[in-house]
């Protein structure tokens, strides 16, 4: 369980850091209401899938069940991330504000 708890925090510190840029810099986004959505639903899913790791493992009696279960729950953590990073013309990205962001070489 730890070990997922420690792979997990850079997730969880990018939402907490995408919340706190939406309420700080509220000006440089079209809707910072979603942009604060998009950082809290990051943290709280993780939050989320971090519990219910913990009920899981409770009660597994071996090391492979416990293993298994890790690898199980990272795959379902990454899941959105993965995603989030294939698609290029997805309309939320558009809606949160003025990001720039390099396609291919040379173009914004």
């Amino acid at each position: 369980m730890l070990l997922l708890h420690l792979t997990c925090l850079p997730t969880a510190k990018d939402g907490m850091t995408m919340m706190k840029y939406a309420l700080v810099h509220s000006d440089e986004f079209d809707h910072p209401v979603i942009a604060f959505l998009i950082g809290w639903f990051a943290l709280s899913s993780l939050i989320v899938a971090e519990i219910v790791n913990i009920a899981n493992c409770q009660g597994k009696k071996t090391i492979t069940d416990v293993m298994t279960g890790f690898i199980g729950y990272k795959a379902v953590i990454d899941l959105p991330t993965i995603y989030m990073n294939s698609l290029e013309d997805f309309d939320v990205k558009g809606c949160v504000g003025k990001v720039n962001f390099k396609r291919s070489r040379g173009k914004d």
